[in-house]
């Protein structure tokens, strides 16, 4: 392992550390703030598809509301799930979170065996996880490299969703390491959309 992959691997474990510490009103408040944040704005609200992950551990940004509303919206849904056997992300249509079901890494992910799997989207809004971002849009996941892979070859737009504790000046980077065009917390948009600029 190299000194930077080292130094992820430490960094991972103090921000899981941090978000893992959030008392459940404060995650609740805070998760509800980016939620309105994001559903106003446009580049959101002119998003027919909408790829996200869905929280389900260690106090993650709560998605289940955004899920909800852009159902409700007649959005299309696509939710990332870890196929058997090749260990690949791929991507489900859903139309209820009612389908969701455990799956690798104690994820909620669509039912293998009901799951509808579409070609990887190359356009819409990929709503992407995170356990540290730099406001200039470099995160850390949790060391899968799998929205690196997809973010490589997306050509939508992307949001990381963070909590202000998993904001950091600097992060080291990899080669192979993708950023996102736009960090929102409870607080504001770090990486503002154009409808936010002066």
């Amino acid at each position: 392992m190299d000194v930077s992959e080292d130094n992820k691997k430490s960094l991972r474990a103090q921000y899981l550390a941090a978000r893992r510490g959030l008392a459940q009103t404060r995650w609740t408040e805070a998760s509800a703030a980016i939620y309105r944040h994001l559903v106003v704005n446009p580049v959101y609200r002119n998003s027919t598809t909408i790829l996200t992950y869905v929280s389900a551990r260690d106090n993650e940004v709560d998605t289940w509301r955004i899920i909800d509303h852009a159902l409700a919206c007649g959005k299309r849904v696509l939710v990332p799930m870890v196929a058997p056997g090749d260990g690949m992300m791929k991507w489900a249509h859903i139309d209820t979170r009612d389908t969701l079901v455990r799956g690798r890494f104690d994820l909620l992910e669509p039912d293998p065996a009901l799951a509808s799997i579409v070609v990887a989207p190359t356009r819409g809004l990929c709503i992407t996880p995170g356990l540290a971002f730099t406001r200039e849009g470099h995160r850390i996941g949790y060391g899968g490299g799998y929205y690196d892979r997809f973010l490589a070859e997306f050509t939508g737009l992307s949001i990381g969703l963070a909590f202000e504790i998993q904001l950091t000046d600097t992060l080291p980077v990899s080669p192979h390491d993708q950023p996102v065009d736009y960090v929102l917390t409870e607080q504001r948009w770090h990486l503002e959309p154009p409808s936010l600029r002066s």
